[in-house]
């Protein structure tokens, strides 16, 4: 039995007591329910492997963060880091996951992809350690992302995991319910270029997704293609809002092309 099915399977019958009290008490019951399913499940998943073991078709950047930022997918697409240290992972083994205390980041090149316009999909487990606290209007942490704002993962402020960017002429943006901080989440964000969506998953469910105007993907996409990739921060030249993370990444992939549900969940399930 799994932690989510084992929490309500013990609060169910005390939400049905409540309500047989009264409805004041079962409003207090629903927002204890609330704030203890908030903090209750952490992902855990499967060990992250040195190697891609799982869905590989279609993988240009994999990034175990095994005390380095080596592309691990054969394509040489290696990260270089930028005060980044390394702390232990989800399951506790030492020096494998990466810390970002806030002005630490990794850079990666351009990534190497025959279609320019083509579609793309980021996969990250990952924790905040708080929430975005930038003196800024809308605070936010970059997880991962481009210079130039093409969609990529945020956490922000009110604690939505957001797949978001802008394709040149319009803000795009899909996001999942609010996950409170201190927790490891695997999150999966997808611009699918031919069927003109983007999609975002939580721990292997879809949370969002929308359905753009004609041929929003595929400009977001090239912006995406035409541009670096960041790790753990927005901008690391803008001194007002950096969008730096606070918090720990395990593990990063990027895909050249649309990741299915399917193909997430065996991700997800490891």
């Amino acid at each position: 039995m799994n932690k989510l099915t084992l929490f309500f399977t013990l609060f169910k019958p005390r939400v049905l007591v409540g309500f047989t009290k009264s409805p004041s008490v079962l409003n207090i019951s629903l927002a204890v329910i609330t704030l203890l399913f908030l903090n209750a499940c952490s992902y855990s998943g499967g060990p992250t492997l040195k190697k891609c073991s799982d869905v590989c078709n279609g993988l240009v950047g994999y990034y175990p963060l095994f005390g380095s930022a080596v592309d691990e997918s054969g394509n040489n697409h290696h990260g270089e880091l930028h005060n980044v240290t390394f702390v232990e992972d989800r399951e506790g083994n030492p020096e494998r996951g990466a810390h970002f205390n806030g002005k630490s980041y990794i850079s990666l090149p351009y990534l190497k992809n025959s279609n320019q316009k083509g579609s793309y999909s980021f996969v990250v487990i990952f924790k905040p350690d708080i929430i975005p606290d930038e003196p800024t209007e809308w605070p936010s942490f970059r997880v991962i992302g481009t210079p130039n704002y093409a969609p990529g993962i945020h956490y922000r402020k009110n604690m939505k995991i957001n797949f978001e960017g802008w394709n040149g002429k319009i803000g795009m943006k899909v996001f999942a319910r609010k996950n409170s901080p201190g927790r490891y989440f695997h999150v999966v964000g997808v611009a699918d270029v031919e069927k003109n969506h983007t999609l975002i998953y939580v721990n292997g469910t879809i949370k969002g997704s929308k359905n753009w105007e004609e041929n929003a993907v595929a400009l977001a996409a090239k912006r995406f293609w035409n541009s670096n990739v960041l790790i753990g921060i927005g901008n690391p030249r803008d001194n007002i809002k950096p969008e730096a993370l606070v918090g720990v990444i395990d593990e990063v992939r990027v895909y050249d092309r649309a990741l299915s549900s399917e193909e997430i969940y065996k991700i997800f399930e490891k």
